[in-house]
């Protein structure tokens, strides 16, 4: 005698009785995704990135971007290059905070080091 705990919902007569979209949904459930490798394309993914290497910047290079971070104000609107983690980015916008005995200047809502400052310029505006 089977047990009636793993009697089908239905069967394949009643399916096809079944409204068109009811049918569609029972059907569209066995194409469903799978993700037997979660986490693997992230991974993936994450080896696919390419590294840019930082640079070393020359005496001139220092001493221009010193003088520059010596004349900005807050709410000087600047273009700033900087690296961060892997790769170089230039972000433009207000300087919200500027803090020279940290060596930390704030755009907007990113916080960037002296450190990592590849170059900075002030936007005429």
């Amino acid at each position: 005698m089977p047990n009636a705990t793993h009697k089908p919902w239905h069967t394949l007569e009643e399916e096809a009785s079944l409204p068109a979209s009811r049918a569609d949904l029972n059907r569209a459930r066995q194409f469903m995704p799978f993700a037997s490798l979660k986490g693997f394309f992230s991974i993936v993914r994450d080896r696919e990135k390419l590294v840019t290497p930082r640079r070393e910047l020359q005496e001139d290079d220092l001493s221009s971007l010193n003088k520059t971070l010596s004349s900005i104000r807050k709410n000087d609107m600047v273009r700033v290059r900087y690296y961060d983690v892997d790769a170089y980015h230039t972000i433009q916008g207000l300087v919200t905070r500027i803090e020279p005995h940290m060596q930390i200047i704030t755009v907007v809502k990113t916080s960037i080091s002296f450190s990592d400052l590849d170059s900075i310029e002030i936007v005429k505006g």
